[in-house]
Parts: C-alpha cells; structure tokens; sequence
C-alpha cells in the first residue's frame, strides 16, 4: 500500500480507499502503467485479428469474383464453340440435302422429258416404256418414278434432312457476338435450300414451268452455298 495527496484537501491518504477520510471527497484511482499495457496490447492485438479477418474476407471475395469470371468467360467459350459445331454441321447437311434432291429433281426431268419426246436413256427406260414401247402419256411415266421404291426412299431422304437442318437453324437463332454475319449467310443458304428442295420432291406446273423453276432454284442455291466458303 502507498499514500497519495487527496485532490481536494492535500491530505496524504491511502490509494487503497474510495473517499478522502478527511473531506469525504471520492478518489479516483489511475490505472497502472502495466494496466494501459495490457490494454494497449490487447487493443493493438484486435485491431490485429481485425486487419486479418478483414484480409481474408477480401481475399475470399476477391478470389469468388475472379472464378465467376472466368466461369463466364468459359460459358461463353462453350456456347461459341457449339455455335461453330452447329453450323458446320448445317453447312455439311445442307449440302447432302441439296446433292439428294438434285438427284432427284434431274431424273424426274429426264424421265419427264424423255416420256414426251420419246427419248430412249438406261436410267428412264423403266419409267418410259413398257413392252419395248414409249407410255401413251408422260404421266403414266411419272407415276412409275414415284412408285420406285429407290425414288421414294430419296425423297424420304430428303424430308428427313430438311427436318434435321430445321431443328439446327432453331439451334442458330440466336449467334454468340462475332457471329451474325455468320448466321445471315446461313439463313440465306437456309432459305434457298428450302426453295431446291421443296421443288425437287414436289415437281407441278408444266415441263417447262418446272424445268424453270427448278434450275432458277438450284442456281441460287449453289450461288447461296457458296457464301458459306467465307465462313470461318
């Protein structure tokens, strides 16, 4: 125990007691140097953990914002990457489509042809005569290309693929930035694709009108389709 002066009377008192025993007037005890620091430690020490937690937390998000990103940048590769996959695979299946119906819509012209004019051909003979002798009418020819059951089959073919190149131009509605362009030259080779198609398994009109119409269409189609050689 040590004496102090007492702030109001200037007694020497105990610094064990609450009140001046003289004047009654209420002490207040200083802390002791250890005691600020310890508090100055234990201060310094939070504010410490503070300045780490803080750290770690920042880092953590920090690290959470760069993974999304690239989460993104890799979603947007992936879409980019089956966008490309998709349209060679329309470009590849337009062709095939194309080269079936082409087969098709040129025998029918033969076969249409040669009945009228009577034009003797080992690919439209079958269809053309009987018994050594041209059909009466073109018509009976026809009919017999459309029953062969190998002209049939083609044109199933066909219908087949168109439906396939519908389902993969749903796939391209909407391009991935860079590929606009792209999915405009699709939609035009798309376009007359349909047009060569549709005219090659549903032949009408006269001979003539069909053999118009049919090489107008197959024309811009092999104008279309060769915009796609500009595709990357």
């Amino acid at each position: 125990m040590s004496m102090i002066k007492c702030p109001e009377c200037g007694k020497e008192i105990s610094d064990k007691t609450k009140k001046c025993l003289n004047c009654g007037c209420p002490i207040k005890k200083n802390l002791s140097k250890k005691t600020i620091e310890i508090i100055v430690i234990v201060i310094l020490l939070f504010a410490a953990i503070g300045g780490v937690t803080y750290k770690v937390i920042s880092d953590k998000q920090e690290k959470e914002r760069q993974e999304e990103i690239e989460r993104e940048l890799a979603a947007k590769e992936r879409i980019k990457k089956e966008y490309k996959e998709n349209v060679s695979s329309i470009i590849t299946k337009i062709y095939d489509g194309a080269a079936e119906a082409e087969s098709v819509g040129d025998l029918t012209y033969d076969v249409w042809y040669n009945s009228i004019w009577e034009e003797k051909d080992s690919k439209t003979n079958k269809y053309t005569m009987k018994n050594g002798k041209f059909n009466k009418d073109f018509n009976t020819s026809l009919q017999n290309l459309y029953k062969d059951p190998e002209y049939t089959k083609k044109i199933s073919n066909i219908e087949n693929n168109q439906k396939e190149v519908s389902d993969l131009m749903k796939k391209l509605r909407t391009p991935p930035a860079g590929y606009k362009e792209t999915y405009e030259i699709i939609t035009d080779v798309y376009e007359s694709y349909l047009t060569f198609t549709n005219l090659a398994i549903n032949p009408t009109g006269s001979l003539t009108s069909f053999s118009a119409a049919y090489n107008a269409a197959k024309s811009d189609f092999i104008n279309q389709y060769s915009k796609t050689n500009n595709i990357d």
